[in-house]
């Protein structure tokens, strides 16, 4: 049926597998994609349980890049806080020792 729809739409399906399955895995991971939850994609596909679901959920290449991304960032802006403490601890230090020379 899903061939049939796509042949009507002029969809270009050569060389492809395309069958009813296919339109719902896409449905799905569209779903993830925009950033829902599991609960909401088994609310539109009608799975009963969280593994079913999750069965759809592909990690991009793109999707991966944009994790590890953030994890720099994350990274470098702790990376970042922990060198301006050292700074700020050094002149404490400095500040301290010439108080104490005074």
């Amino acid at each position: 049926m899903f061939r049939e729809i796509c042949i009507a739409c002029g969809i270009d399906i050569s060389g492809r597998n395309i069958s009813n399955h296919s339109g719902r895995d896409t449905a799905i991971q569209s779903i993830f994609d925009a950033g829902n939850e599991e609960v909401e994609a088994m609310a539109i596909s009608g799975h009963n349980s969280s593994a079913g679901v999750r069965n759809y959920l592909k990690i991009t290449k793109e999707k991966k890049r944009k994790i590890l991304g953030s994890v720099m960032q994350r990274l470098t802006e702790e990376l970042s806080n922990t060198n301006n403490k050292s700074e700020v601890q050094q002149y404490n230090e400095v500040q301290q020792d010439n108080n104490e020379m005074q």
